[in-house]
């Protein structure tokens, strides 16, 4: 009986604590009929309990049950991890690609646009036409077909087909479109083109963007129109520092077409602005005209070895070949230079002298200390007062 009493007491605290159900105690309970009564209650009891506890994990089910975004399980469907839980980002990842396996349109689809060929050679519009229809880019066929020739190196004719094809498809040719085009003709050598797109993007557009006009450089500078890259070159140091390429290509231009004051002026440029010589820059002085090479010009390539030394700058093969035939061609010396390699001790394998070493001799060292001393940590202005105004 008393056993009895417990579990009545216990079931009713549980639904007290569960449902905010009110609970008044038992009252005493001394014979048969009471038992019966007892029994009769807990049957209820637990009945009523039932049925809430059903309705209970039907609400929190209906609560998990809401899918969260980004939260998948190894099967993709969704649970209630965070973004910081364990394994949340792999989670997220294996719930990608189950999408995209159940998704193989998307797959075949891609496959499909992978799969265009670059004619072999020009096609009529009619044929371009077709070519875009059967390979599903709708948008941006003419951008992605000039891409690829740029990749493969196509045949220019090819890519002037597709340009008067996207002449009548887009009433006119975009701005995108002519800059892949102008990296073609400057990447072939192809003068005549680059001088052709020119005068169309310069008629057509009021401006260009610094990728048209490194092109246009390096186009320009080995062509009759080799000081339009000079003035191009001018108009980018308006805007930013160029790069060591333009320098580079109006140096070559300027050597090629025997201005040797112009090369060395664009050098010493370059070198003003922090900037590193290209090697085929320097190349080109080397190469010079012999014409050029005068005593004064001679002076200025040893300048070249100094910033060599000083910068630790390694020629590669192609620069280091055309200083040997540069020092080989010196009038009235004897130069002969041949391929060598270091020993451990700092030899020369040819010639047996001892190279410079790169690491400071006790000296060296003394003398860098004393000015690094001086002009960095004691300083010319180390007490002098400053003011806001």
């Amino acid at each position: 009986m008393m056993g009895l009493r417990i579990f009545y007491l216990t079931l009713c605290i549980k639904s007290y604590g569960r449902n905010v159900l009110m609970w008044h105690g038992v009252p005493p309970l001394n014979c048969h009929e009471g038992r019966e009564r007892l029994l009769k209650n807990i049957r209820t009891i637990s009945k009523c309990l039932g049925v809430r506890a059903g309705d209970n994990n039907k609400n929190s089910f209906a609560r998990q049950s809401k899918p969260s975004k980004n939260k998948f399980d190894r099967n993709g469907s969704p649970h209630s991890i965070t973004v910081f839980s364990a394994g949340a980002a792999k989670a997220r990842s294996e719930g990608m690609q189950h999408k995209a396996k159940a998704s193989p349109d998307s797959d075949n689809i891609s496959s499909q646009k992978e799969r265009v060929q670059i004619p072999l050679g020009p096609l009529h519009a009619k044929e371009w036409s077709k070519l875009k229809e059967e390979s599903g880019r709708i948008h941006g066929f003419e951008d992605y077909m000039m891409a690829q020739m740029i990749s493969t190196n196509s045949n220019i004719n090819v890519a002037k087909s597709l340009l008067v094809f996207a002449a009548k498809e887009q009433s006119g040719i975009s701005y995108k479109l002519l800059l892949k085009y102008l990296a073609l003709c400057v990447r072939q050598n192809q003068a005549a083109e680059v001088c052709d797109v020119y005068n169309i993007m310069k008629n057509k557009f009021k401006a260009f963007d610094t990728g048209a006009y490194s092109l246009f450089i390096k186009g320009f500078s080995l062509t009759d129109r080799w000081r339009d890259s000079i003035s191009m070159l001018e108009t980018l140091k308006k805007t930013i520092t160029p790069s060591p390429k333009n320098y580079g290509y109006c140096i070559q231009g300027a050597i090629y077409h025997k201005d040797d004051k112009l090369a060395w002026a664009l050098y010493n440029e370059m070198l003003e602005a922090d900037l590193t010589p290209c090697e085929d820059a320097i190349q080109s002085l080397f190469n010079a005209d012999p014409a050029l090479q005068d005593e004064t010009f001679r002076n200025k390539l040893f300048g070249v070895f100094d910033y060599f030394r000083d910068h630790q700058i390694y020629p590669g093969e192609p620069l280091m070949q055309s200083i040997k035939s540069w020092f080989e061609s010196i009038p009235n010396e004897s130069w002969r230079g041949h391929l060598s390699t270091v020993s451990e001790n700092g030899h020369c394998q040819v010639c047996k002298q001892q190279l410079e070493s790169i690491h400071l001799m006790p000296e060296e060292y003394r003398t860098l200390k004393d000015v690094f001393l001086q002009s960095v940590i004691e300083g010319h202005d180390t007490f002098r007062k400053t003011t806001p105004q």
